[in-house]
């Protein structure tokens, strides 16, 4: 808990960023979330629709969320969202982790992409 206190503080006492676009997690997110659609497009997961809807739906939340917490301007409401991005992101985790553990081809397809996010 205190590391993730530490990164909302860092984050809020960074330079400021003006837009959206400026803020690397929004980045970042959004780069993961078109890793994870390209490796549910192609590959045996696709005939597990449930698994792709839930991957793509937790994978796909977390750019807006921190979009929205981005919008709100108050430090306390940022990290608000930024914690519910976090919990998505973790879901996404989970998710990659289940196929996985599903289907070997989804786990040398998912390491080379760089789908994983850190485990910080």
């Amino acid at each position: 808990m205190l590391a993730w206190r530490s990164l909302c503080s860092t984050i809020c006492m960074a330079q400021t960023a003006r837009n959206i676009s400026e803020v690397i997690a929004w980045q970042l997110a959004n780069e993961q979330s078109d890793l994870v659609f390209n490796l549910i497009q192609n590959g045996p997961c696709t005939r597990d629709i449930k698994f792709c809807d839930q991957i793509r739906d937790s994978s796909g939340a977390v750019a807006p969320l921190i979009a929205e917490g981005f919008a709100r301007f108050t430090p306390a409401e940022f990290a608000k969202y930024l914690r519910w991005a976090k919990a998505e992101i973790t879901e996404t985790r989970t998710h990659l982790r289940k196929g996985e553990a599903r289907d070997i081809s989804l786990k040398i397809n998912s390491r080379r992409s760089g789908a994983y996010p850190s485990e910080s």
